[in-house]
């Protein structure tokens, strides 16, 4: 347990863009390749899609979604390490392995409680899943 743990093997800099880069697939994904049906999923109205959030609230979700990503990105940085994987397929693979046994695991039960449709889980589980992929890639590469 203790090779996990070991802060001193970071990468601050790749914690940090990985992180960044995750925020900004974020951006993409439900900017611009999947904002409409994500929008029509939602089953938001007419209004709320037209107006959206307020500065305010934009900013303080972005804020809090990197602090996430931030969080995210140091914690699988710390198994890659520990586990010394160091390659990008791995990194891809565990990023992938871990975004669908943590996220989108987790998501699929809230999904089901919620009731909500397969296709916006589709949407958000692929985000999560994407996002995961970058995040091991890029940490496994640039340790």
């Amino acid at each position: 347990m203790e090779n996990l743990l070991v802060f001193d093997n970071v990468n601050w800099l790749a914690v940090l863009v990985a992180a960044v880069l995750a925020f900004v697939i974020g951006g993409i994904w439900y900017g611009s390749l999947f904002k409409e049906q994500w929008l029509v999923e939602q089953k938001f109205s007419k209004q709320q899609m037209t107006t959206g959030l307020s500065k305010e609230a934009q900013a303080k979700t972005s804020l809090v979604g990197l602090v996430i990503n931030i969080g995210q990105a140091l914690v699988l940085a710390l198994l890659l390490n520990g586990l010394s994987v160091t390659t990008a397929g791995d990194g891809l693979l565990f990023g992938l392995l871990i975004g669908l046994v943590f996220a989108v695991a987790t998501l699929a039960i809230n999904f089901m409680y919620s009731m909500k449709t397969m296709r916006l889980f589709a949407i958000d589980a692929g985000y999560m899943l994407a996002y995961f992929g970058v995040m091991g890639l890029v940490l496994a590469i640039w340790q």
